[in-house]
């Protein structure tokens, strides 16, 4: 029974997530255009390092191991569990973890399978499990990615949304609070150590809501992931 609930969730998953593409190959009408982005240095963008020892940042790390809040009442549930074996959260299909931050409900996206790719995209997986995924994005109102990050997901029914990011060679989890949603406009976007410009015709007002608070992705579980 379990084993048809998992192949369940992975369709259904895989049929409306995005995860594993870039955000800017699969953004929908009315979003920023970055088709034609182009590369950009950004010597001033504040490092999700320095974002993650401010003294904003720690309210996951009160939780601990408490990713798996909820498995009382569920004990059946399908979960993620790290290379470790501590329980991440409550599985949303393949690609997403129902975890706890802030002491409320977040959703945690992007998880991508655990895979190495050569210059060929002739590809290897490691172990059947996931790990954290390169190609998501935060995005900038400034030109060069500085300034406050944002990001243009809704929180999937929960009151966070929790999107890694890949920085300077670690994995950091940025936090959204849905009720933060504003309206601005983005000219650029963060995403695997690479700041993009978004061009005149992509930029304009769009609704996004701005990062409340990022964390080392290892505050809930070091890659590979698997369902349990």
């Amino acid at each position: 029974m379990k084993s048809s609930v998992i192949g369940l969730s992975f369709f259904t998953l895989a049929f409306g997530s995005h995860a594993q593409l870039p955000p800017e190959a699969n953004a929908p009408s009315g979003k920023p255009d970055v088709s034609r982005s182009e590369r950009v240095a950004s010597p001033n963008r504040t490092s999700s390092r320095t974002w993650a020892t401010s003294g904003k940042a720690g309210k996951a790390r009160q939780q601990g191991d408490r990713g798996d809040r909820g498995e009382k009442a569920d004990s059946a549930a399908i979960k993620w569990v790290d290379s470790t074996g501590r329980t991440m959260g409550r599985a949303i299909g393949n690609y997403a973890i129902l975890a706890t931050f802030d002491n409320q409900l977040a959703t945690i996206t992007g998880l991508y399978p655990d895979q190495t790719c050569d210059a060929n995209r002739v590809c290897t997986y490691p172990s059947n499990g996931a790990r954290w995924s390169e190609f998501e994005s935060v995005y900038y109102t400034t030109p060069d990615c500085t300034g406050l990050p944002y990001s243009l997901s809704g929180a999937v029914g929960t009151p966070y949304l929790g999107v890694p990011v890949v920085d300077s060679g670690g994995a950091y989890l940025y936090f959204f609070k849905a009720v933060d949603t504003t309206r601005v406009t983005l000219h650029s976007s963060y995403s695997n150590n690479v700041c993009f410009q978004i061009g005149i015709r992509g930029a304009f007002p769009t609704d996004a809501t701005p990062v409340s608070d990022v964390l080392p992705a290892s505050t809930y579980g070091t890659p590979p992931f698997f369902l349990k």
